[in-house]
């Protein structure tokens, strides 16, 4: 049995985002390869014997040190690094051992000053790579721009962990529903939706958007929820466990959350594993027509891609849903497919096809 060691900056069982992957892909790779796995942040709620840590009290360069040495006790076959930032261990076991090893890169790390020493670091650490696994076709074509044409990168978008949703009960509602899920920041286009607003409830006074989540972007948009005095209209839910997400993507009738580019901040959305989600569940989507979400998104199937700079197109498109697709067959059985599709065991059959390439 081959052995492969995993670098990632955190891991989490429950956590979202790269954490919660690095969780999932070491659990799967652990049915056929011999795993380890290297943390910079410690998880002390994660306790595995194939599990190790840097201690939380190090600063940054002291963690990358403190796991090569405890990664150098082992000979793998292969490593991977699950961001640019983890690739530096990797990187210095090819130099030593000549492991080859695999880099993950997601939408925001594409971007680097080229002036910033970072830019240099990175692009070493890219070119030295056996390959780049990124998560959509625009963080693919973003990374050949910024680190180099001939840098070997193949795709594999995000996963989710498929599940058969069962309603247990009808929830019993009077209005449509709205709901995005996510951080609040500029680039989700939350902002946007609020704008639309005015518009969508000419046509349908009784329709509630209910937000979820927290970010430095919350007062921005409370205060603008003020300013066009809709109140009555949007509901700020806060942080949400799992158990209260399940209820909410139940109850909404319409997921949205067109994300756009921030370009003075080099802030996009690199694909929207929340879109997915929100199609297990059976459930239309609006996403913005920026960034990876273009893979996330079937236009017309599976949801809809819209300017998310623009209120009006935003309304529009959420008009036209309760306007013509008011018989959830028409689309949820395209939803939950292209859900299914994008489950976590695909994601490894896939990746293991690589491994195997390289191995």
């Amino acid at each position: 049995m081959k052995n492969i060691s995993i670098f990632t900056g955190e891991i989490s069982e429950s956590s979202g985002g790269i954490q919660n992957m690095a969780y999932n892909i070491y659990n799967k790779l652990k049915e056929d390869y011999n795993i380890k796995c290297f943390s910079e942040i410690e998880n002390k709620n994660l306790k595995d014997d194939c599990i190790f840590y840097a201690s939380s009290k190090e600063n940054f360069i002291s963690r990358k040190y403190t796991l090569l040495k405890k990664s150098l006790r082992f000979r793998n076959d292969l490593n991977i690094s699950l961001t640019p930032s983890t690739a530096v261990i990797p990187y210095l076991l090819k130099k030593k051992n000549r492991t080859p090893y695999i880099v993950f890169i997601h939408g925001n790390q594409v971007y680097s000053d080229k002036k910033n020493l970072k830019y240099f670091v990175k692009r070493i650490l890219l070119k030295n790579a056996s390959l780049i696994i990124s998560n959509s076709s625009y963080t693919k074509e973003k990374c050949k721009q910024n680190y180099g044409d001939n840098l070997n990168i193949s795709i594999i978008n995000p996963p989710i962990n498929y599940k058969e949703i069962q309603y247990d009960t009808e929830i019993n509602k009077n209005k449509k529903i709205l709901f995005t899920v996510s951080r609040l920041e500029q680039r989700k286009g939350i902002h946007k939706v609020i704008e639309s607003l005015p518009k969508i409830l000419k046509k349908y006074p009784n329709l509630k958007y209910k937000i979820a989540g927290k970010g430095n972007y919350k007062n921005t948009l409370v205060r603008l929820t003020k300013e066009l005095n809709l109140e009555n209209a949007v509901e700020f839910l806060g942080f949400i466990t799992e158990e209260e997400k399940d209820y909410y993507l139940k109850e909404m009738d319409l997921f949205v959350m067109p994300s756009y580019e921030v370009e003075d901040e080099n802030s996009v959305e690199g694909f929207g594993i929340v879109y997915l989600e929100a199609n297990m569940y059976g459930k239309f989507v609006i996403g913005g027509n920026s960034g990876g979400v273009t893979d996330a998104i079937i236009p017309g199937k599976t949801g809809f891609l819209v300017d998310g700079k623009n209120p009006n197109a935003i309304a529009d498109r959420v008009i036209y849903f309760f306007d013509s697709y008011n018989n959830k067959y028409q689309y949820e059985k395209n939803c939950i497919k292209w859900a299914k599709e994008h489950d976590i065991s695909i994601y490894i059959r896939k990746l293991n096809n690589y491994i195997n390439d390289i191995l």
